[in-house]
């Protein structure tokens, strides 16, 4: 099991490091090609998008799981203490004691099973919130570019060239004035 879990975890470091390039190059904004920026974005958003529907799929999935063991265990548990209590009371003329359910939740959250699906939903959880932030950050590099695009668009405007070029294409279209 220990090999099993060294080489899960040297293939999750290397997918991780994948990811964090990945991810890089969605949110890396390069402000001369600004076109590119702009194709590229969509298809930006739409991964990680899906990425973080995806953890977010697994998490549920795994919390379910979870607490369906979990369930299970606090009959099972509740189960045997009242056997165990039974038992050991027998023969006596006074009742059992009665199986309280913080003992019952007691030996549910030690049982190795249970802690071990618990960990499991955890990093569930954990990848589900940073493919969040992942998706996120691609939402901010959106805006960004949004910005940019309007900012350069005033500047170009500001430009005697360029503002010439838009009154005749404006024209062009228009049916009048000067062909492009």
């Amino acid at each position: 099991m220990r090999a099993i879990n060294s080489h899960a975890r040297e293939s999750a470091e290397l997918r991780d490091i994948e990811v964090e390039q990945a991810l890089v190059d969605a949110v890396t904004l390069n402000d001369v090609a600004l076109d590119e920026e702009l194709v590229r974005i969509a298809a930006d958003v739409a991964y990680w998008g899906a990425r973080y529907a995806d953890a977010m799929k697994e998490h549920l999935m795994v919390e379910h799981e979870y607490e369906t063991l979990r369930d299970r265990a606090m009959i099972e548990e509740r189960e045997k203490l009242r056997a165990h209590a039974e038992a050991k009371n027998a023969g006596k003329k006074t009742k059992a004691k009665e199986v309280t359910e913080s003992e019952v939740k007691t030996y549910v959250g030690l049982r190795e099973d249970v802690q071990e699906l618990k960990l499991h939903e955890i990093e569930a959880r954990v990848d589900k919130e940073r493919m969040r932030r992942y998706a996120d950050a691609v939402a901010v590099k959106k805006d960004a570019l949004q910005s940019l695009g309007a900012r350069q668009r005033v500047e170009m405007e500001r430009d005697p060239a360029v503002r010439r070029r838009y009154t005749n294409e404006r024209e062009a279209r228009r049916g009048g004035g000067d062909e492009i």
